[in-house]
């Protein structure tokens, strides 16, 4: 754990939305032991509600398995949220900018010449 809290505090971990989208897709809710990420914990009860999102059949059913690893979270504390952050720049008014990148990158019909 301590190792993902001095990433977090120096910066060095950062996710978009589709990287943590839910307890299956969050790599710092991982708690599998041999598996999981140096200094992480080991953690069968997290584990198990991970296991059970996947199994989960309706939305209603997801919802209530991602309330449980969220508060397991604050008992097991695989990581802390630290809060948001957002890129900013400035450029003079003489200066026209690119548009925004869309959020997610993507490569579709690339060809080789």
């Amino acid at each position: 754990m301590l190792a993902g809290l001095i990433a977090a505090a120096c910066g060095h971990s950062s996710w978009v939305q589709v990287d943590i989208l839910d307890p299956l897709m969050t790599p710092y809710l991982a708690a599998s032991c041999d598996k999981a990420r140096a200094g992480w914990p080991c953690d069968e009860s997290m584990e198990a509600v991970r296991g059970a999102y996947a199994r989960a059949k309706s939305l209603a059913e997801k919802r209530q398995v991602d309330e449980r690893a969220l508060v397991l979270n604050t008992t097991v504390v695989t990581h802390i949220p630290l809060g948001e952050c957002y890129g900013v720049s400035a450029v003079r008014s003489n200066v026209e900018t690119l548009p925004a990148p869309p959020s997610v990158m993507v490569f579709w019909g690339p060809t080789n010449r």
